[in-house]
């Protein structure tokens, strides 16, 4: 009778791992702590999925001194704001998505000649930890749009933040 009782235990653990494995992050929204040109330490990566074929990832940020949605294409500029997830459970990591939106014509995929209305891109983060959304605009955004700029944050099918930014040339 022993082994059976071991089987089932066996197959209990197992077959509950998943579960345990799958446990589901519950994002209820995002609050935006700040927004505006900020500083950080970026990195450049190579992403051929995104319209510019790169994009940045910061350390060290440091947050505007006043908010501005107020944005001037200039080199090696990082902007966006700086958020904190709200769900359960507390400090449960979740996959996001992140949208950049364009203003007509789009931005440029890299030199085809092809416009696209938007880039998105998936965006790993913690419930209650603070967290930013941002742009680095490189060195040459000389055929970039000009207008209103919008950054979402999407869970699933629910929008839990958004941010408009108005873009221009100095």
């Amino acid at each position: 009778m022993r082994f059976p009782s071991r089987l089932l235990l066996t197959a209990l653990l197992v077959l509950g791992q998943p579960a345990l494995a799958e446990q589901r992050v519950k994002v209820t929204g995002a609050t935006i702590n700040w927004f505006g040109v900020y500083k950080s330490v970026e990195k450049q990566i190579k992403d051929p999925d995104i319209s510019t074929r790169q994009r940045y990832t910061g350390t060290d940020i440091v947050p505007p001194k006043a908010n501005t949605d107020r944005i001037t294409l200039v080199p090696k500029t990082t902007f966006g704001f700086g958020f904190t997830l709200s769900g359960t459970p507390a400090n449960g990591e979740v996959v996001l998505k992140q949208i950049y939106k364009y203003p007509s014509p789009g931005m440029p995929r890299g030199n085809t000649g092809e416009f696209v209305p938007d880039d998105q891109l998936p965006f790993t983060c913690r419930v209650g930890d603070e967290n930013v959304m941002g742009y680095n605009t490189g060195s040459d955004q000389s055929n970039w749009p000009t207008g209103t700029w919008t950054f979402q944050l999407w869970s699933g099918d629910k929008l839990v933040a958004e941010k408009n930014f108005t873009v221009s040339r100095p």
